[in-house]
C-alpha cells in the first residue's frame, strides 16, 4: 500500500504518488485546496465563534444592507433550508436582524446589528491575515490570477440548473 497522503499536522504533498492521476485533475486540486483553505479559516475564525460560511454570510450581508433570504442563498449558491439553519444561530447570537419585507410580506430581509459589524470587522482582520498567508505562499501576483481563475469557474453553467448537492 502507498504511504499515507499526510498526518492531520502535515500539509498534504501534491506530488504524493498515493495521489496518482488525481494530482493532475483539477477538480481534485481544487477539492483539496478548498478543503486545506476552509480548514484553517475554520481555525483562524475559531475566536469569533464563526464558521467560514457565516463569516461569508456576515459579509455579504454587510455589503448588501436588507438583503434577502432567497438573495443571500443564491450568493452563497446554497439552499434556502440550509441557510436558514445558520442565519438563525446568527440572529440568536445577536449579530443579524431578520425582518419582514414590506413589500413581499413572504420574504424576510438581512441586516447587521451593531455587535454584528463590530464582529466582522474583527474577523476581517483574521481573513486579511489568512489572505496575506496565501499571498506570501503563492505571490500576490498568482494569488490574484487564482481568484480571477476561480470566480471564471464560479460563472460555469451547471450541467443540469436543477441539480442541488
Amino acid at each position: 500500500m502507498k504511504k499515507a497522503l499526510a498526518s492531520r499536522t502535515e500539509a498534504v504533498d501534491p506530488t504524493s504518488s498515493a495521489l496518482g492521476v488525481l494530482a493532475q485533475d483539477p477538480a481534485m486540486a481544487l477539492r483539496l485546496a478548498e478543503i486545506t483553505v476552509f480548514r484553517d479559516l475554520a481555525i483562524a475564525f475559531r475566536p469569533f465563534g464563526l464558521s467560514p460560511p457565516e463569516f461569508a454570510a456576515l459579509k455579504i450581508i454587510a455589503e448588501n444592507p436588507a438583503l434577502r433570504m432567497g438573495e443571500l442563498a443564491d450568493l452563497m449558491m446554497i439552499r434556502q433550508p440550509n441557510l436558514l439553519a445558520f442565519i438563525s444561530g446568527l440572529q440568536k447570537n445577536g449579530l443579524i436582524d431578520r425582518s419582514r419585507d414590506s413589500v413581499d410580506k413572504r420574504s424576510f430581509r438581512l441586516t447587521l446589528t451593531a455587535e454584528g459589524k463590530v464582529l466582522l470587522e474583527r474577523a476581517d482582520m483574521a481573513q486579511t491575515a489568512y489572505r496575506e498567508r496565501m499571498a506570501q505562499h503563492l505571490g500576490q501576483d498568482n494569488l490574484e490570477q487564482l481568484t480571477h481563475l476561480l470566480m471564471q469557474l464560479v460563472s460555469l453553467r451547471p450541467l443540469d440548473p436543477e441539480f442541488q448537492p
